[in-house]
């Protein structure tokens, strides 16, 4: 069963999680992937924590080699209250990065030239002249930003009633 294998599990998942973060190409994806296994790894904690607090000891030898031969993982009460909180701050810190604050999904925007524009703070602002805008798009949580010249064409004609 895979309560017998959670000891283990609170230390590998978020192994195998971090160089997975590294690969994904869209920071979004890799931080869905670190806040689901950082709510695995609170909800494995809390099993632990449960498994141990009327004073059993969870001991786990990997590989099936017991100690001094072998690594052997030992849970007591101790040490899943420790589990439970390093988790609990690992994923209120992860979730509240992810939403960046500002009601924007995370991104900070910046149109030029600026004088032309009606907020070159904003993602869709109006334009004033038709021209050449640059604009630059920076996750403030990684500092990864992208930046494009893009001509708009700000059409005088009155639309037709």
């Amino acid at each position: 069963m895979i309560q017998e294998h959670l000891p283990v599990l609170q230390v590998a998942l978020p192994l195998v999680a971090a160089p997975l973060c590294l690969l994904l190409t869209r920071a979004m994806w890799a931080w869905l992937l670190a806040l689901t296994v950082s709510l695995a790894a609170l909800g494995i904690s809390i099993v632990l924590l449960r498994g141990v607090y009327t004073g059993e000891v969870i001991s786990y030898a990997i590989g099936g080699w017991a100690a001094p031969w072998g690594i052997e993982y030992r849970v007591d009460a101790v040490n899943a209250f420790i589990l439970i909180i390093v988790t609990a701050i690992s994923t209120v810190t992860l979730e509240g990065a992810g939403s960046g604050g500002n009601g924007t999904g995370g991104y900070t925007y910046r149109w030029e030239p600026a004088g032309l524009v009606s907020d070159p703070d904003i993602a869709q602002p109006t334009a004033t002249t038709t021209g050449f805008y640059s604009l630059k798009v920076t996750d403030p949580i990684t500092g990864c930003f992208g930046e494009s010249i893009v001509e708009v064409v700000v059409d005088d004609a009155t639309p037709p009633a």
